[in-house]
């Protein structure tokens, strides 16, 4: 039968298997967003159900450009408009330079 850790020998047990558990946990945490807008901070029930630190910007998607006040009907009025006026000076230049 092995003979009982001493005091000593437990304690430098305990430090080598926290140190172990934080590398293992630190290597599964994936590295924070970097848009400005995102946000941080400690995700507690992601965390606990994770069973590792989780940030709140795990989660976070950036907001999706939209045309702010435009029905879509409208938005493509205002997107067809355009384009018919940037082919008219495209052919009026075309015109103008042969």
């Amino acid at each position: 039968m092995d003979k009982p850790m001493t005091k000593a020998e437990w304690i430098n047990w305990l430090e080598k298997a926290w140190d172990e558990a934080q590398k293992a946990a630190w290597s599964e945490t994936p590295e924070c967003k970097t848009d400005p807008r995102a946000p941080h901070g400690f995700d507690r029930n992601a965390s606990h159900s994770a069973d590792r630190y989780v940030c709140e910007c795990e989660g976070w998607e950036p907001p999706k450009k939209e045309w702010v006040g435009l029905d879509p009907e409208r938005m493509r009025n205002t997107t067809l408009q355009f384009n018919q006026g940037a082919l008219w000076a495209e052919r009026f230049l075309k015109e103008k330079n042969t």
